[in-house]
């Protein structure tokens, strides 16, 4: 017999149903559960089924990781690091070596407030990002025209979206050109 996991199904529920319905039905009961075909029979465990599901996994990552393919990925990721690091260095050193505070005050109880390593790594972020957007104005552009070019161009640690969200609050607040985010 073959069932369909819903989608957000947990793993040890599919098993758990699979089981009680094996033993009920003294039958292999099968499902595919993230490209992998678990069975469970009348004997089979829960404990036991996570382990082959484990298992599974493993052995697939082992072949992933041994493969051409994840070693041009590698390279790939290793070029794109390599060509965002040459980027943000290019636009540093166009900038400031720091941003025009409109509030300096404020700046510096944002950074105060923002001591954890999350605080401080997003509070970084938005210095390197209003930087990188001052060299390019001094050289012409406009800030709204550049804001999101150069988000990118100063994210070196991968920010997330409420780091984004952060850092943009934190410069429309302090920065001289804020108000142009």
């Amino acid at each position: 017999m073959k069932i369909t996991p819903q989608a957000g199904t947990r793993l040890q529920d599919v098993c758990e149903e699979a089981i009680r319905m094996a033993t009920a039905d003294k039958c292999e009961v099968s499902f595919e559960f993230n490209g992998h075909t678990l069975t469970a029979t009348a004997g089979s465990t829960l404990a036991g089924m996570l382990k082959t599901y484990d298992e599974a996994w493993k052995a697939a990552a082992d072949s992933y990781h041994a493969s051409d393919e994840y070693k041009q990925a590698q390279v790939r990721r290793a070029e794109e690091k390599r060509q965002k690091a040459e980027a943000l260095a290019a636009a540093l050193a166009l900038a400031p070596s720091q941003m025009t505070l409109r509030d300096p005050e404020a700046w510096q109880q944002m950074c105060a407030s923002n001591a954890d390593a999350y605080g401080a790594g997003v509070i970084r972020y938005a210095q390197t990002w209003a930087r990188v957007m001052e060299g390019m104005h001094a050289n012409g552009a406009r800030i709204p025209d550049i804001a999101e070019r150069c988000s990118h161009i100063a994210d070196d640690v991968g920010v997330s979206g409420a780091g984004y969200g952060i850092a943009k609050s934190v410069l429309r607040q302090v920065w001289i050109h804020g108000g142009q985010l």
